[in-house]
């Protein structure tokens, strides 16, 4: 292989890894429900986090896990998939 094929599979194989690694879109209260309830439940709790810092609420862990668990069923539920978790949480 020629070192110009060499380096152009070096570049394909870093870009495939470096897009495998990247953290999803967060958001915040901007989230989609539908984006919302396709994220990991760190991710879904990381969401809140942002929302909650963004509104100036306590944002501990309990508070966290629990209106993450409250706004996923919720969107499950409920909400259109258009609706924004900050506007399911009373936004």
């Amino acid at each position: 292989m020629s070192w110009a094929g060499r380096v152009a599979v070096a570049v394909g194989a870093a870009l495939l890894l470096g897009a495998c690694s990247a953290d999803p879109p967060n958001h915040g209260g901007d989230t989609t429900c539908a984006e919302y309830v396709a994220l990991a439940a760190g991710d879904r709790e990381k969401a809140v986090k942002a929302m909650l810092e963004s509104r100036g609420e306590v944002s501990n862990d309990g508070a966290v896990t629990l209106v993450s668990a409250s706004v996923f069923l919720y969107c499950q539920t409920l909400a259109e998939d258009t609706d924004t978790i900050a506007s399911v949480y009373g936004g």
